[in-house]
């Protein structure tokens, strides 16, 4: 069993809640933002977010198979797991259902905070390289 095994089930099950929380607030009328662009609300078509979504997706599915290291595995997997929550979102809905609502109008939800913290902890993770005087 490898070590992250437990860190990715807790990802995993934060993507499931987000997701039952979106399909919760749109039944119930609750408050939500209908992101129908891009990241940061960018106003991209769906014809441009659905395909490259799914290949930016596939690629860090092949490129994470090859990362050896537990944390920036966990991280990879939380920005794949967010992604694909949003994704899911996307293709059912027609639009991201963002429920956090920040100061200063900005609107996410938790798949945007794995992605984010995902990436994150990625550029993080991996060792400084030394300079020798």
């Amino acid at each position: 069993m490898q070590k992250d095994t437990y860190a990715r089930g807790i990802v995993g099950g934060i993507a499931l809640l987000d997701l039952g929380w979106r399909f919760f607030l749109l039944e119930t009328a609750g408050r939500v933002y209908r992101n129908m662009g891009a990241g940061f609300s960018l106003p991209v078509p769906a014809w441009i977010i659905l395909p490259l979504s799914a290949v930016l997706i596939a690629s860090l599915i092949i490129f994470v198979r090859h990362v050896q290291e537990p944390l920036p595995r966990t991280a990879l997997f939380a920005v794949i797991v967010g992604a694909l929550s949003n994704l899911t979102d996307r293709i059912v809905h027609g639009f991201t259902t963002d429920y956090i609502f920040l100061p200063h109008g900005a609107v996410i939800n938790a798949a945007d905070i794995l992605i984010v913290c995902g990436i994150a902890v990625f550029l993080f993770s991996h060792p400084q390289p030394r300079i020798d005087k």
